[in-house]
């Protein structure tokens, strides 16, 4: 979980991560005014921590100088059962096909098939670590819209500090 304070009302501040989030291409899955707002980012093909499909949750909660923003992303369920049974199915197909390469041809592994079963496992291999990478990695997009959050925030209440200044 992740926490950002910002210089603005509540409703300021949900109204500005609103449009973050718009920018972003974020899909709006819940919405509760001025409170919380959760969302989903990035492709369920997505190979970058940025652009890997997860939820975004962020709650707000009104300060006497401000607002305090806590946010989490995780992965979608399906996004997680797709990927569980996309490798569950890629391993176990590979090791049919190298039981039915063995026997069939009772040798080890060589040749044109043993090239290719190989190179299939590495991928898959490494397919599954740029998952995990991007599982583990998956709060960079929250701190970058904490950032955009307080980098608007801060400029939208010295605009209107301004505005009350020149009233008087």
């Amino acid at each position: 979980m992740q926490e950002g304070f910002i210089e603005l009302s509540i409703e300021d501040a949900y109204a500005e991560l609103r449009v973050i989030l718009r920018d972003m291409k974020c899909q709006f899955l819940q919405t509760i005014p001025p409170n919380a707002i959760e969302a989903r980012q990035g492709r369920w093909n997505g190979l970058t921590p940025v652009s890997m499909a997860k939820n975004l949750k962020f709650r707000l909660f009104n300060k006497p100088q401000g607002t305090r923003v806590e946010s989490s992303a995780y992965w979608p369920l399906e996004l997680l059962a797709a990927i569980i049974g996309f490798y569950s199915l890629c391993f176990f197909l590979m090791m049919v096909g190298i039981a039915i390469l063995t026997n069939w041809f009772t040798l080890p592994l060589t040749g044109l098939f043993g090239i290719i079963y190989v190179f299939l496992f590495g991928f898959f291999f490494i397919l599954a670590l740029i998952h995990i990478f991007c599982y583990l990695k998956r709060t960079v997009v929250i701190h970058k819209i904490l950032n955009l959050l307080k980098i608007r925030g801060s400029h939208l209440h010295r605009r209107i500090k301004e505005g009350h200044r020149r009233k008087s």
